[in-house]
Formats: C-alpha cells, sequence, structure tokens
C-alpha cells in the first residue's frame, strides 16, 4: 500500500481526490467537466479537512517535467502518499502530447493514476456525467462478469493467454463467486471459437452486457504513420482470424473490434473493461523495449495517441464505461506466461478487488508491486550477468519484457468503482 498509515483508500474524505490539467488546457474541457470534479470535490472533503485539488493554469502540468518535479512544484514529495500534501487518487485529462504516458506511469507507481482524453469537450461531458449518474442514482448493471479469450489457429501467443490465463481465470472466479452467500456473482467466458467478432458485438449491445469485461488476444498495430493507426490501432484482434500461416496480408475490418463497432444502441455505462492487447490503451512515439545489444528504440507513431476503442467506450453518448483498463504500446506475454502462478494471482487479486466494490487504481496496485518485483529481479540479472555470465541473453530479454507491466494504465477516472 503507498499511503501512508491510517488511511482508508476506499474514502476519498481520507485519501483525497485531484485532476491534472495541462497549463495551457482549453477552458472548454474543464467546464465540460464541471459535473465530475463538482461531484468528487464534495465527496473528498469532511467537517475538518478538504482534500480535492486542481492542478491547472499555473499548478498545472508544464512542458516535459517529470513527476518529481511536479511533485515539488506542488508541494510533494515522492514516497509514501501523504493525502494532505498530495491526493492519492490523481485523474489526467489531456493528450499525451501534452501529458506524457511516462508522467502518468511514474506518477502511478505511488498514486492511484488515470487519464481521460478525447477529441471534443462533448465527450468529456459524456463522461463526466456517466461517472456522476452511476455513482448518485444508483445505476445497476447486476453482477455479471465475461471473460473473452481469443484462441487463434497456429498463433502460441493467444493459445497460451487462454489456456494459461483466460480458463483458469474463469474456473477461480466462478468458484469464488459460488462461495459467497449473498450478491453473488455471475461468470461467463466467450473462449476460442466462440470469441468471434460477432459475439463480442452481440455482447456489448445487448441487456446482458457485462459489469465486468476482461479480454485477452492481439492488439491491432500498424506501421508509423498508417492512415488507419489512430483510428484502428489496439484493436481487439478476434477468433475470425485464420492465424499467421493462413492468414499473410493485411487484417481486414470483419476480423477486428473497433471504436467503429461500438454502436449508438451499446449498452456500456457503469462498466469497467480490461483489455489484455498490445495498443489496446494507447500507443507511445517508441517502441520502449530496447535491444540489450544497444539498437536504439523504433519509431511507433508519429506522435504518442490514446487508443480510439477505449475513447468511444468511455465517451459514449448514451453513457460511457467508467474505466478502461489496458497497454501502452505492447503488452508481451511473457509478463504472465514466464511465470503463471504469479501472474494469474496478480490479476484474480484485481478482479477481485474490483468485485468488491474498491476503486480501479486501487484495485491495480497489484500490478504496481508486479513491475517493482519485477523491476528487481532484472536489476539483480544484469549485476550478475556482468559478474560471471550467469544469465543468458535470451533470459535477460523475457526478464525485460516481463518490465512491461509499467505499460497497463487506467483510463478513466481511478476512483470508480463497479456499482
Amino acid at each position: 500500500m503507498s499511503l501512508i498509515p491510517g488511511v482508508d483508500p476506499r474514502n476519498l474524505a481520507e485519501a483525497g481526490w485531484g485532476v491534472i490539467f495541462h497549463e495551457g488546457e482549453n477552458p472548454d474541457v474543464r467546464e465540460a467537466l464541471r459535473g465530475l470534479l463538482e461531484h468528487r470535490k464534495l465527496q473528498a472533503s469532511s467537517r475538518f479537512e478538504h482534500l480535492y485539488r486542481e492542478f491547472s493554469d499555473r499548478l498545472g502540468f508544464r512542458g516535459s517535467e517529470s513527476k518529481n518535479d511536479f511533485l515539488a512544484r506542488n508541494g510533494a514529495t515522492a514516497g509514501p502518499v501523504n493525502p494532505q500534501r498530495m491526493p492519492y487518487y490523481l485523474l489526467i485529462v489531456g493528450d499525451p502530447k501534452l501529458i506524457p504516458f511516462q508522467f502518468q506511469q511514474q506518477l502511478d507507481t505511488q498514486h492511484a493514476v488515470g487519464r481521460i482524453c478525447f477529441d471534443k469537450p462533448e465527450e468529456y461531458e459524456c463522461y463526466a456525467r456517466s461517472v456522476v449518474e452511476v455513482e448518485t442514482s444508483g445505476v445497476s448493471r447486476g453482477r455479471r462478469i465475461n471473460l473473452f479469450g481469443v484462441s487463434n489457429p497456429d498463433d502460441l501467443p493467444t493459445k497460451l493467454s487462454t489456456d494459461l490465463l483466460i480458463r483458469p481465470l474463469a474456473h477461480h472466479l466462478t468458484a469464488r463467486a459460488n462461495g459467497q452467500k449473498t450478491q453473488e456473482w455471475e461468470v461467463r467466458s466467450l473462449v476460442g471459437e466462440e470469441a468471434t467478432k460477432k459475439h463480442l458485438t452481440r455482447l456489448l449491445h445487448g441487456e446482458e452486457a457485462p459489469t465486468l469485461f476482461f479480454t485477452a488476444s492481439h492488439g491491432l498495430s500498424f506501421s508509423c504513420g498508417d492512415p488507419l493507426q489512430r483510428t484502428h490501432q489496439g484493436a481487439l484482434l478476434c477468433q475470425d482470424w485464420p492465424g499467421p500461416k493462413r492468414w499473410q496480408q493485411s487484417i481486414p475490418l470483419d476480423y477486428y473490434f473497433s471504436g467503429d463497432d461500438v454502436k449508438s444502441d451499446a449498452h456500456l455505462k457503469g462498466m469497467i473493461a480490461f483489455h489484455l492487447a498490445s495498443h489496446s490503451a494507447g500507443t507511445p512515439v517508441f517502441d520502449e523495449f530496447v535491444e540489450l545489444d544497444g539498437r536504439p528504440p523504433k519509431a511507433m507513431a508519429p506522435y504518442p495517441f490514446v487508443a480510439h476503442l477505449p475513447q468511444r467506450l468511455l465517451g459514449h453518448p448514451m453513457g460511457g464505461a467508467l474505466a478502461v483498463v489496458g497497454y501502452v504500446g505492447m503488452a508481451w506475454p511473457y509478463s504472465f506466461l514466464l511465470t503463471v502462478s504469479r501472474a494469474l494471482e496478480t490479476f484474480e487479486s484485481t478482479i477481485s478487488l474490483l468485485m468488491d466494490g474498491y476503486p480501479v487504481g486501487l484495485a491495480l496496485e497489484y500490478f504496481n508491486q508486479s513491475y517493482a518485483e519485477w523491476s528487481a529481479d532484472l536489476a539483480w540479472a544484469l549485476q550478475k550477468t556482468n559478474k560471471d555470465t550467469q544469465f543468458s541473453p535470451i533470459e535477460l530479454t523475457e526478464l525485460w519484457m516481463s518490465h512491461s507491466a509499467q505499460n497497463l494504465v487506467v483510463l478513466g477516472d481511478p476512483a470508480v468503482r463497479l456499482s
């Protein structure tokens, strides 16, 4: 736990809540979020303390400052979070071209951080309205979990993610749900041949749409500057794809689910989605995986951007999802395939907290801890290699790619929870 002792992370009046704008952010965006900001200000205040903070204008994010620079400038320090200095829950508002993904990832090591980024102020307003309505009007979606696991032919990564993650998760979560005496959860799966685009589309547009939606698949990736990159990068490749041996050409629209496939009648309000797929949250300019032979990182995009699918899910005009958890850049399967039991417990623990009504930013703490553990393992391996070459280059590469747990981020307010 990153908070100082004695602070309840489930209570915003103790843990605090803050919003970070770029110093030059469009005032219309702040106005569009007014309902959410006033709602959080009320929640983060008590008779004795007011732990709501708004960082905008001269207090907002500046240029390319680091996490430590931002904290110091606003009266806080790195280390355990003291909400009287800086709130535990922090919502970044804006484009990663202005507030970089790296700043979000650095800040998230101790704080519970989320981001919202839309193209129009109206989308910010739609998201803010959805959150406030869910939290104040008793909107409930029931207690439904859906797991969606693709296993494409001749494709080892999707086969392993389904067999070693989705199926065991479904089993464990079903056992947990059945063990509860009240308010039982219904756990359903679309796996392998059932994990088609048609079934996914029907699921999100039907009355039985999930409350908690977890997917494992490839995320679509386009070459730097491709006309489809901005709108379709990170889209979910479904079971319709025949696999790498039978299909060695561009991927047609019929094989993947993108933001364009989220229609006006989608049932999203109150949902939290978790996409284990590359680029499912966004794309940085450079591939942050640096080859151990010293080659420079490869350019992935002309500029950093948030993926269109989560933007559409969160900013839906008829009521959007509360949060989407996904990857910025590559989601290397090694992050859970190398240490299956440890990773499976991380996923299961996170989902269990969400089922129990904990805020999404707090639930993701398990991944921050995994990132710290893998970083320590990598540092030790590099040290040992420098001394006696105990670790092979392949082993070091696998550890380095496991380090990609840091790329998992929350899009949406980190303080939201399942209703």
